[in-house]
């Protein structure tokens, strides 16, 4: 590391780091990551895609009706896994964490969740241990919180309050009802609500991933600012 060898003749091997941190580090975590998302109902084999007779046809306003549906297949679950690990960003499916069959359930949410920031976080630590200063490394951990935190509180709070503007117009997404607790809920899954997808929009600009479980286009403009303003100050 050049922090640590900035009076010796080299700075070690490129190529002998890449090697460990793939063998080490990355590979085990992805199988890790896979099993568990695999055991949660994400996709993971190989097969082509199935298509499957609707239990309730749908018919569209030209009169044509839609009787079957395409199920895509493939290995999702490792996929998923290095995209969240790696900070890769992107989704296997259209539209990315978002689809049930990339992240079906709390846990696989939960578990994708934290593997964005799995490795930013960890290499506060390493940072201090490899300079041979923990302080330094506590620096960047105590930096990067309360950033983080501050945007989180930004994003849930406004995209629970809405807009006047959602509101004035009496907008279906901004009711309280059973399975839901009000707010915008424009562009947002049910089963994760507004604190799930606020998390993931936080966590996913903090560490610059990419990936979403949430549309970002449809949060609220207060909600925008915090994303990028927490990036910045990151």
């Amino acid at each position: 590391m050049a922090f640590v060898r900035t009076k010796a003749a080299t700075i070690g091997n490129f190529w002998v780091d890449l090697t460990r941190s793939i063998a080490y580090i990355l590979l085990p975590l992805a199988v890790a990551v896979t099993m568990v998302l695999a055991s949660q109902g994400v996709v993971q084999n190989f097969s082509a895609y199935e298509a499957a007779s609707l239990s309730e046809p749908v018919q569209l306003a030209d009169g044509a009706v839609i009787q079957r549906m395409v199920i895509p297949q493939g290995p999702a679950a490792s996929q998923v896994a290095i995209k969240q690990i790696g900070t890769n960003g992107g989704g296997f499916f259209g539209v990315n964490s978002a689809h049930p069959m990339e992240n079906p359930t709390p846990l696989s949410n939960l578990v994708e969740l934290l593997s964005i920031l799995l490795l930013p976080m960890a290499l506060c630590v390493s940072f201090g241990r490899a300079v041979y200063a923990a302080s330094q490394g506590r620096t960047l951990f105590s930096d990067d919180v309360p950033a983080a935190v501050a945007g989180l509180g930004i994003i849930g709070l406004s995209e629970q309050a809405g807009t006047s503007a959602l509101a004035q117009q009496g907008a279906v997404v901004m009711q309280a009802a059973d399975d839901q607790a009000g707010g915008n809920m424009e562009g947002k899954e049910t089963r994760f609500g507004i604190a799930s997808s606020a998390a993931w929009a936080e966590f996913t600009t903090a560490a610059s991933n990419g990936s979403v479980n949430s549309m970002h286009d449809s949060y609220t403009p207060l909600s925008l600012a915090g994303d990028d303003g927490e990036y910045a100050a990151g």
